[in-house]
C-alpha cells in the first residue's frame, strides 16, 4: 500500500475509511492533522529543518567568533544586561587587531528599560568610554541589529531611543575613524559576559579595567580568537 492510497486526490483530503481500516485510532488522528495540497502534487521528500523544505548545506561554516579589525583600529564590543532588581548593566570591551583586551568598562544604571533602549545605551557608553580612554580609531560592534541599523541610517526622532542614537552619531564625529557594524551573538561573548560581571558596580559609577583585566574576561577573549 502506498501513502497515496490513503487520500482522495480529487478532493485533496484524507480518506477516513482507509485510514481507519489500516491504522490505529491514534495514528489515524495524527495523519488527519497533516494538511494536504488541493493540487495533489507529486509525492516528494522534504527537509524539515528549512522553511522551504529543500535540503541545503553551507560548504564553509560561518565564522561565529570575534572578528578582528584593521591594524591601528580598536574594536569596541558593547552589550547590555537586565539585572533582576538591580537595573541595567552596560559593558564596553576594547580590543586591538590581535584580539588582545586593552580595556573593559562596565556601568550600572537604575531603571527598567526596554532591551532596545538598553542596547543603545550600551553602544553610547562604548563610544563615550573610547573617547575618554583616548582611542580615536574605533569600530563599534554589538549583537543588537536594530541599533546598528539605526546608526548606519543616521536615524533621527524624538523618542529616548532616537536621542541616544543621535548621541552616538555626535560622539562618532570626534573620532579620526568611526565605523559601526552588527556582529553575531557568538562574536559578542566577552561583552555579554562583562555586562553581567559580578559584583555589579554602584548605580551610575563606571568601573574601568585597563592595567589589570579580570581573569575571566581575558580567558574568554583568548578562546574567542582561537
Amino acid at each position: 500500500m502506498l501513502v497515496s492510497d490513503l487520500f482522495d486526490c480529487d478532493k485533496g483530503e484524507w480518506c477516513t475509511d482507509m485510514l481507519d481500516l489500516h491504522l490505529t485510532r491514534e495514528d489515524s488522528a495524527r495523519v488527519h492533522c497533516l494538511p494536504l495540497s488541493k493540487r495533489c502534487p507529486a509525492d516528494v521528500r522534504y527537509w524539515w529543518p528549512t522553511n522551504d523544505g529543500i535540503y541545503t548545506t553551507k560548504c564553509v561554516p560561518a565564522r561565529s567568533s570575534w572578528e578582528p579589525t584593521s591594524v591601528g583600529t580598536v574594536k569596541v564590543n558593547t552589550d547590555a544586561a537586565m539585572l533582576a532588581g538591580l537595573g541595567v548593566g552596560l559593558s564596553a570591551v576594547f580590543r586591538d587587531d590581535t584580539g588582545k583586551v586593552l580595556a573593559v568598562c562596565v556601568k550600572r544604571c537604575p531603571g527598567d528599560f526596554s532591551v532596545k533602549l538598553a542596547e543603545a545605551m550600551a553602544a553610547r557608553h562604548g563610544v563615550l568610554a573610547a573617547k575618554e580612554l583616548g582611542f580615536y580609531n574605533i569600530e563599534l560592534g554589538g549583537d543588537a541589529l536594530s541599533i546598528f541599523n539605526a546608526i548606519k541610517q543616521k536615524q533621527e526622532g524624538r523618542t529616548p531611543f532616537n536621542l541616544v542614537i543621535e548621541d552616538i552619531l555626535e560622539v562618532g564625529k570626534s573620532f579620526n575613524y568611526f565605523a559601526a557594524n552588527h556582529v553575531k551573538r557568538n562574536g559578542n561573548v566577552v561583552a555579554h559576559f562583562a555586562a553581567r560581571f559580578p559584583p555589579p558596580p554602584p548605580y551610575g559609577l563606571e568601573v574601568v579595567f585597563s592595567d589589570s583585566i579580570p581573569q575571566g574576561i581575558n580567558a574568554l577573549a583568548e578562546l574567542d580568537v582561537n
